[in-house]
């Protein structure tokens, strides 16, 4: 699970270097930063993944007494918690720049 948080470091690494102010150079979708975007994208997938590989061997960390979520809380929970990882990637990923295509064809049309 610790490979999750690599995105938000990173995140956290690049805003410090450009220093908050070059910020809005790097784009923004319905005023939230492109590379905050992409940061949750990250780190919401990364979890997904995780937890999947966590379903996968559920047995062995069950009989060592790993305490992952599938373990806890059963496989069935956290398959649906990954499913929901999936959708929550799919629409981050797709719907912040349809909004942006719808945009930039109103301007286009209105002009």
């Amino acid at each position: 699970t610790l490979i999750a948080f690599s995105p938000f470091t990173s995140g956290t690494a690049a805003l410090y270097r450009t220093n908050n102010k070059n910020l809005e150079s790097l784009g923004t979708v319905m005023g939230i930063p492109t590379l905050w975007r992409l940061v949750a994208i990250l780190f919401v997938g990364f979890v997904g993944r995780e937890m999947t590989m966590d379903c996968n061997d559920v047995q062995d960390d069950a009989a060592v007494g790993v305490q992952t979520v599938p373990v806890l809380y059963g496989t069935r929970f956290a398959s649906r918690f990954c499913f929901l990882s999936s959708t929550v990637v799919s629409l981050l990923s797709t719907a912040f720049p349809a909004v942006k295509v719808g945009r930039l064809c109103k301007t286009t049309t209105a002009a």
